[in-house]
């Protein structure tokens, strides 16, 4: 995640800047969806691996979207079919 995505300055459609704190629930959950369909049960060790660095550098906005991935994808993975 690069850092116009979640610094104040970033803008939404048009030119109306995006509030900061305003993740929708629906971007956490497609991008949850993407992260484990792309790398399945690391997906959501990986999220917090991200949590973790946001929060290294005091981003706590960005560290609790990336939380937010995380209990998304652990959601999914308990959902998923065992095999």
């Amino acid at each position: 995640m690069d850092s116009a995505y979640h610094s104040g300055d970033r803008k939404g459609d048009g030119d109306a800047p995006v509030a900061v704190g305003s993740t929708p629930q629906a971007d956490i959950e497609l991008y949850a969806i993407g992260l484990y369909r792309a790398n399945g049960a690391a997906a959501a060790y990986m999220a917090r691996e991200r949590a973790r660095a946001f929060a290294g550098v005091g981003d706590q906005e960005g560290a609790a979207v990336w939380e937010a991935v995380a209990r998304s994808v652990q959601r999914m993975s308990a959902k998923a079919p065992q095999t």
